[in-house]
């Protein structure tokens, strides 16, 4: 009878005395990955894509941009899965096997694809997918702005936002950043109490 073992990290930081972080090796977990053929997967993955779809017509966008978010990204896998193969080249697609509830490619190797997506650069959908990897501008703009009492000044901020996924207690958790840039310190100060 094969013993399953719930999954643990293999890696553990924590600070040494003089302040350095280190990397302690506590236990490894040495099941093999999961691959599926990209067929399955597409089909998987259209089935979730679906059934999200479906909840999200029933909610005011603007209520549900986390939602919507990974249902661009789940789309935008789609795609990079039918551009990277064909009847000639099957690319295995790791499948987030471990937590069976969350049903989806490994999540790393989602967001890898989400990067490689053919979209403008200088489009929302490339914003969009771009901020499940690291921050990215969404909206610019400039402000006349006085703090009050002082001489107005025109001031840019950039609307910065990252998205972050993660499976915790088998379910899929999406975290929705959202930050503000401005090389106008004092701005950033007045108006968002930093």
């Amino acid at each position: 009878m094969r013993r399953i073992v719930p999954w643990q990290p293999f890696w553990n930081f924590r600070k040494s005395k003089n302040s350095d972080v280190t990397l302690q090796i506590n236990q490894a977990d040495f099941r093999p990955a999961r691959f599926i053929d990209y067929r399955e997967a597409i089909g998987k993955i259209r089935k979730t894509a679906t059934k999200l779809k479906k909840e999200l017509s029933k909610q005011e966008a603007s209520k549900v941009l986390p939602s919507f978010a990974f249902y661009i990204l789940l789309r935008a896998e789609m795609e990079v899965l039918l551009y990277l193969n064909d009847e000639n080249l099957n690319c295995q697609v790791p499948w987030n096997d471990w937590d069976m509830k969350v049903g989806l490619p490994s999540i790393p190797s989602m967001i890898a694809d989400a990067r490689k997506h053919r979209t403008a650069e200088e489009s929302f959908l490339y914003a969009l997918l771009h901020s499940f990897f690291s921050w990215t501008v969404f909206a610019r703009e400039t402000l006349d702005c006085s703090h009050g009492s002082g001489p107005k000044r025109e001031v840019k901020d950039d609307i910065m936002m990252n998205y972050v996924l993660s499976s915790e207690d088998n379910a899929l958790v999406i975290k929705q950043l959202v930050g503000v840039k401005s090389d106008d310190l004092s701005h950033l100060e007045h108006h968002y109490d930093l």
